[in-house]
């Protein structure tokens, strides 16, 4: 998995940030398996608000603060949304060491 986009150090003043990530997935090569994993990965990160239509991280509508949310898109999964640093480091942090342990359970498989 690689970064394809990364304009997340946006910098909106008093340490907010508008974040547009595209994260590189296969989508063709997941099994059902893996799309529950990414369901469940979603869930464990910081202030996960469910589904509507998308997922969504610390708040729903995009024209409130703050707010996250992903889309699977062709190449990949695309991450957006502007929240304070503090938070995306946080919500960042987490993703990459989930995805680094959900990344060495699928090279075992």
């Amino acid at each position: 998995m690689s970064l394809l986009l990364d304009r997340d150090f946006v910098n909106l003043g008093d340490n907010w940030l508008e974040i547009e990530r595209l994260y590189a997935f296969d989508w063709q090569k997941f099994q059902v398996q893996d799309w529950q994993a990414l369901h469940e990965t979603y869930q464990n990160l910081p202030h996960f608000l469910g589904y509507d239509t998308l997922p969504h991280w610390f708040g729903k509508s995009s024209h409130s603060l703050p707010h996250l949310w992903a889309s699977v898109v062709p190449k990949g999964l695309l991450v957006s949304g502007i929240l304070p640093l503090k938070d995306w480091l946080l919500w960042e942090n987490i993703w990459q060491e989930k995805l680094e342990q959900w990344q060495m359970k699928m090279a075992k498989n």
